[in-house]
């Protein structure tokens, strides 16, 4: 048993992937840990990054620089970085403020171009928080270096531009973007060089441009590293230096390590740091983490009011409990926008708990590796989420947040499995009489009409069915077996909740009970949310004794399956509901939970 039986899996309910331990109803999380990538064999996480840079393919020729219909430089591809960055009149390249770069000062670096549309209102005004990250960490370190083009002449930029705005010429439209970058540009005066640019690099062509910064990693010896680097600086920040395919494979590859080794260790420590922090900048060693249930969260300004205040209720609670829980927070601030290290402070000594350093920006980004998939929603930016680690790493339940805002502190330790047995456990006081008195009449199809009096004491099935179609062919085989079944000991009624006007387009001769949606305020419709979510199909079974024996949004029809088994294994068909509906956003489940 990993764990109390209140909320941890047992082993019974784990598989394993190498070493580490998964829920078995998680196919995509158990996807993600045995994926497996090709990876050379002489790549190791420590090796020298020159052993990582690429060689040009044999026979790769030099793109004809006035060829036409040029197609975009591709990985492999090969350019004379000399003759693209510099003139026989301009030798240099510029920083903010007119300091001049010489071209001797760039040999032996890699270099990024970077182009951004002149476009006023285009979100590409706003500097790339993470190439700026990068090259804060690398330009010191010599080796790098990041070249801003402008694309376009800045005219309609003075077209489009805000009442706000100070500039009034097409120069002082590129100044305001450059003044916000730490690296070197092409003078906005060599208009000559900044077309040949957008051309050899069909940067006029590219759509791109319209949404964000478009940039190509160029090696020092003019080899086309990455031809679309804005998703490789997002993943892996500076660590995936020098953006090789080689490098990248290597840092995937160490993921994949890091969860068949899973311990809060491998997830949260980086070569400079085996420690978290508390609210008042002390260090924690890892290891005191290693045997306590640890929340993972992934925090943003966005939509995370309601998690915070429900972890922080439950932080309180559980430690007053002498549980052994913690919370590391995840600061995704310090990664999607270049916010500064006070404001992470002013937002961090605000909670209780602890925290990765916001300027280890590269294990954020590592973690985000890992749980993308499964932690965040499609959207450009991360969502604040919850991802629940067990004791020395035994179990992980990625949707953390959706089960502690909408379970409570009950579901603890946060798991699904611990949310179904607090789901059961609500409903298996619901008895047919919740939803009926004894007076309540049914009608039949035909127009016979039944009292609810006189199916008392039978098997029942309440099949739910209100906005959405139940597929024709679950419908006839569930009449089937209903008529096979009647004068049997296995009979059982059905009572069909369905908009009168619809009952007669089922496209089938329904030969049981019939009633009319419950009102969502009435006392048999909350009585219904507490099984479904108001709108959904769904089936409830009762035995004769009028306990719950069936719950379930899988109308499936089967003899071994349906109509009716132990109600112990109805724990299962709550699980699997339960493994779709925490994948929806939360605001969608708090609208719907009981």
């Amino acid at each position: 048993m990993i764990g109390t039986p209140s909320g941890f899996a047992t082993d019974d309910e784990l598989v394993r992937v190498g070493g580490w331990a998964v829920m078995k109803i998680e196919p995509e999380l158990t996807d993600l840990m045995v994926m497996t990538r090709s990876l050379p064999n002489n790549c190791k996480a420590d090796d020298s990054v020159k052993k990582h840079i690429e060689k040009p393919a044999k026979g790769k020729k030099k793109r004809n620089k006035g060829k036409k219909g040029n197609k975009p430089y591709r990985i492999g591809d090969t350019v004379n970085l000399k003759d693209l960055l510099f003139t026989q009149e301009r030798d240099y390249l510029i920083k903010y403020k007119d300091v001049q770069i010489k071209k001797e000062q760039l040999v032996g670096k890699v270099i990024v171009l970077h182009f951004v549309s002149l476009v006023k209102g285009h979100d590409n005004l706003i500097p790339d928080p993470d190439l700026i990250d990068i090259y804060k960490k690398l330009e010191p370190k010599g080796g790098f270096e990041v070249v801003f083009v402008a694309v376009g002449d800045g005219l309609t930029c003075l077209d489009t531009r805000e009442s706000t705005s100070t500039y009034s010429t097409p120069q002082q439209c590129f100044e305001e973007i450059f003044s916000t970058m730490p690296w070197t540009a092409i003078p906005f005066s060599d208009l000559k060089s900044r077309n040949r640019l957008e051309k050899l690099f069909c940067i006029v062509s590219d759509t791109r441009l319209e949404m964000e910064p478009v940039s190509f990693v160029i090696d020092s010896r003019g080899v086309v590293l990455q031809a679309d680097a804005t998703q490789v600086f997002s993943m892996y920040g500076s660590a995936g230096y020098p953006f090789t395919k080689q490098r990248l494979k290597c840092l995937d590859h160490e993921d994949y390590v890091t969860m068949e080794q899973l311990s809060v260790s491998t997830l949260l420590a980086s070569p400079q740091r085996d420690y978290v922090i508390t609210n008042k900048g002390d260090q924690v060693p890892l290891h005191k983490l290693e045997d306590k249930v640890v929340a993972l969260y992934f925090f943003t300004d966005i939509s995370n009011v309601r998690i915070t205040s429900k972890l922080k209720l439950a932080y309180k609670e559980l430690c007053e409990k002498m549980e052994a829980f913690e919370v590391v927070l995840i600061n995704l601030l310090s990664i999607s926008s270049d916010t500064c290290e006070d404001t992470f402070w002013k937002t961090f000594e605000a909670m209780p708990w602890l925290a990765i350093p916001s300027k280890d920006t590269d294990c954020c980004k590592k973690l985000l590796r890992i749980f993308d998939s499964t932690i965040c929603d499609p959207g450009p930016y991360p969502v604040s989420k919850l991802v629940i680690i067990g004791p020395r790493g035994k179990f992980i339940e990625p949707c953390g947040a959706n089960i502690l805002c909408c379970y409570g502190i009950p579901a603890y330790p946060f798991t699904r499995f611990s949310a179904v047995n607090l789901k059961i456990e609500k409903v298996k006081d619901v008895k047919p009489e919740m939803f009926w008195n004894l007076d309540a009449i049914f009608r039949q199809q035909n127009g016979s009409e039944v009292q609810f009096s006189q199916i008392v004491g039978k098997r029942i099935i309440v099949l739910f069915q209100l906005f959405n179609d139940i597929p024709e062919q679950t419908l006839k085989k569930l009449i089937a077996l209903y008529n096979q079944m009647k004068g049997t000991d296995d009979e059982f009624e059905v009572i069909h909740i369905r908009e009168e006007s619809k009952w007669g387009h089922v496209g089938a001769v329904i030969p049981w009970l019939m009633h009319p949606p419950f009102s969502n305020a009435s006392d048999a419709g909350k009585v219904m949310r507490r099984l479904f979510y108001y709108g959904e199909n769904g089936l409830v079974a009762f035995d004769r004794d009028g306990r719950i024996v069936r719950m379930t949004r899988r109308l499936a029809v089967g003899k071994t399956v349906f109509p009716f088994f132990d109600a112990e294994k109805m724990e299962d068909e709550v699980l699997q509901d339960m493994q779709e509906d925490l994948y929806e956003p939360l605001e969608t489940l708090l609208c719907c939970c009981w």
